[in-house]
């Protein structure tokens, strides 16, 4: 039966199809209609286009897709043979120009086609009034489909899409439905499978795998299926003030750079008295520094340290005891695993400050303090760190903390980490100051350089996790400044140093890295172990290994399996509902036999992924 369909051509391109067997042949088309320029056919297997123009196209006909280019507004009709069937039409990988010579749908839109087949990346419909091509999309982190343009086009008979596919399938239009099938469906990026011998649990870990501290999002995890065998929370008993902030809260570790004029007299062995600046919280918000008045307890010309007591505090300590503890054990120790500290007053020395700290920070241990390395600032210019020498003391008390207490030598030895970071690399190297979560994991890794035992404390926090902060998936990266905080990063550094071949040497080259952030572990992990690859294999790394507590690989923590032991304590969260993780942040659940085998990622954000252990 001969039928009729009309062509309204716009200036320009024009994607149409036929949905008649034109009566006419390519040459008689072209040769009637003056305002077609050329006519152009795409080729999926031979990845280009065949035109009229260079008589690579001859011929012209129903189910295939084409491009006309006018040179003007124009209204085309033609006659031919009504089209019953069109077959299968054969869709390869990549991009394909699809002609619908009749559609059996007639609200059929791109994202609804696209959900008949994963295989389908992108549908793409040209717009001849605004001359570009309104694209829906296949998320390929998510799977999600998205309409880049706000609008979701209609699949209409004489029109022809680009349509770019994953694998090769089949496009059929003849029945009741447009159906697309056969082919495979695309990796999924965001889902990885990991199968690992003598691990007895199946498991998903979902972990956001930015390293962004700063700015850095807060993402949706999106569907999880429920955890119904997570282990059983493991209760342990350990003391919680020995595990609060080693930092005082209001630490000041911004970058400074100033090159100023000495304002300060310069210490020496030979300074018996020195009055200091210290500061501490108004109780609003503000900060005030005052003055005070101490006297030297230690040092001479060969001594690495001076030592200078609180004027106000009377102790029988002795401290040249103290003061050798640092010299002998402390600094060689400190300068072999980091470098070694700035000297801005050039007398050699590092001045270490007891004092009591106040009510106000009666549970910080000490703290380090940027201003105090920068000329003409409102620091002490020379290289101090301060100690709390009224640490848990009940105010009126003339007790005092014990210098030589092994809580307070950790202590010493972590803000003396923060001290040669800051100088080596703002001061020094003139870098932005490294990233606090790193800074920190590095300062709790030197306690147990210095001291020679394990963050017992840190450990703890981790497999009791009274809080519910790390079963929800507290985040790494972003510093919240709580035990939690501590605990993830003075582990993984802990991850990092077992896994690298050059063992704690590895946190100079950090210290050394022109990158504060995420990159330098990154960096330096690749050069370190060539089973990481880039910084979310090293975290999933850390992550698999508190669950599993390989013996060996990177699935454990080494020759310290036995002391960073987590197994027992990488507990499901309290729900999964409405999930979100920050930069770092992770979660385990323990799935149903069939939801592990099932599960699919949807709705989760950009840096989301997520680890199915043996499926």
């Amino acid at each position: 039966a001969q039928t009729a369909q009309q062509l309204k051509l716009k200036a320009g391109f024009n994607f149409v199809s036929f949905t008649i067997v034109p009566s006419i042949t390519l040459t008689e088309f072209k040769t009637q209609n003056t305002s077609i320029e050329d006519i152009y056919l795409f080729s999926a297997a031979a990845g280009g286009f065949l035109s009229f123009g260079d008589s690579t196209l001859t011929s012209i006909g129903a189910g295939k897709g084409y491009i006309i280019k006018s040179t003007a507004d124009a209204t085309i009709d033609l006659s031919g043979t009504a089209i019953s069937t069109v077959n299968n039409i054969n869709l390869k990988a990549g991009f394909n120009l699809v002609g619908f010579s009749k559609n059996p749908e007639i609200t059929l839109t791109c994202s609804q086609l696209m959900a008949r087949s994963i295989s389908i990346k992108g549908i793409y419909s040209w717009s001849a009034a605004a001359g570009s091509f309104v694209a829906v999309v296949r998320n390929a982190l998510t799977g999600a489909i998205e309409q880049l343009d706000g609008s979701d086009p209609v699949i209409t008979a004489g029109r022809s899409y680009f349509i770019n596919m994953n694998s090769d399938e089949t496009l059929n239009y003849d029945g009741s439905s447009v159906t697309v099938t056969g082919g495979t469906a695309p990796v999924n990026p965001a889902l990885a499978d990991l199968t690992i011998s003598g691990f007895a649990k199946k498991a998903i870990i979902a972990l956001n795998t930015s390293g962004v501290a700063k700015g850095g999002e807060t993402e949706a995890v999106g569907v999880l299926p429920a955890s119904v065998n997570g282990p059983a929370k493991m209760i342990m008993n350990f003391d919680p003030v020995k595990s609060g902030m080693k930092d005082r809260y209001f630490a000041n570790r911004a970058p400074s750079r100033q090159t100023g004029v000495r304002t300060r007299p310069i210490i020496t062995e030979n300074t018996l008295i020195y009055t200091f600046k210290t500061s501490e919280e108004d109780g609003s918000g503000g900060i005030i520094t005052k003055d005070l008045a101490t006297t030297k307890v230690y040092g001479t010309a060969s001594s690495k340290c001076l030592i200078f007591l609180d004027d106000a505090v009377a102790t029988t300590y002795d401290w040249n005891s103290v003061g050798k503890n640092f010299d002998e054990v402390v600094y060689p120790k400190m300068a072999n695993a980091f470098g070694v500290p700035t000297d801005i007053d050039a007398n050699g020395k590092v001045v270490i400050l007891y004092y009591d700290m106040g009510v106000k920070e009666i549970s910080t241990y000490g703290y380090f303090m940027s201003d105090d390395l920068s000329l003409g600032s409102d620091g002490n210019e020379m290289e101090v760190f301060y100690m709390n020498i009224k640490f848990q003391i009940e105010t009126g008390s003339t007790a005092t903390a014990d210098p030589l207490d092994p809580d307070m030598i950790r202590t010493l030895s972590h803000e003396f980490q923060h001290l040669i970071n800051y100088g080596q690399r703002v001061m020094i190297k003139k870098l932005n100051g490294m990233d606090t979560w790193i800074d920190e994991g590095m300062a709790e890794s030197a306690e147990q350089i210095v001291g020679g035992t394990p963050g017992t404390s840190r450990i703890n926090t981790i497999k009791e996790d009274n809080s519910n902060k790390i079963k929800n998936g507290a985040p790494m990266c972003v510093w919240m400044g709580d035990d939690e905080s501590y605990a993830l990063a003075y582990t993984f550094m802990q991850y990092c140093k077992n896994h690298a071949k050059d063992g704690e040497a590895m946190f100079k080259l950090l210290i050394g890295d022109t990158n504060g952030d995420y990159r330098a572990v990154e960096k330096i992990m690749k050069e370190q172990n060539s089973e990481f690859t880039d910084f979310a294999s090293v975290m999933a790394g850390y992550r698999i290994a508190n669950m599993v507590n390989a013996s060996s690989g990177i699935y454990g923590y080494g020759a310290e399996n036995a002391v960073f032991n987590f197994s027992a304590a990488a507990y499901a969260p309290t729900s999964v509902d409405g999930l979100k993780l920050a930069p770092g942040g992770c979660v385990y659940i323990y799935p149903s036999d069939a939801d592990v085998s099932s599960f699919t990622p949807s709705g989760q954000g950009t840096n989301i992924r997520f680890i199915r252990v043996n499926k």
